[in-house]
């Protein structure tokens, strides 16, 4: 859906083999399918919102409008994400 420096470092991160390592190396429908990448993805974009505790993130803009965060939806949470941060350098050698 986006591309973007940020996509380019999660799919070099999800063709690590210690990702292959982590899913125990038996899951290769979900490597072919791009499902570690969309699980690094998801993982990446719920820290923007979820506290140390598991709590969700107050906004720190009091402009509701045009500040984005968690929705309830995790899905338009990560598309919020990927528009925000798909060309941003720092993010992508964060992660």
């Amino acid at each position: 859906m986006y591309r973007g420096k940020l996509i380019s470092a999660i799919n070099e991160l999800a063709n690590l083999e210690l990702i292959d390592n982590v899913f125990l190396k038996n899951r290769p429908v979900l490597k072919k399918r791009y499902g570690y990448n969309e699980i690094i993805l998801r993982t990446i974009a719920m820290e923007q919102f979820i506290n140390n505790d598991w709590t969700v993130k107050k906004k720190e803009s009091p402009n509701e409008k045009t500040e984005k965060g968690y929705t309830g939806r995790l899905n338009l949470s990560v598309i919020d994400y990927l528009a925000k941060y798909r060309n941003d350098e720092r993010e992508a050698k964060k992660n």
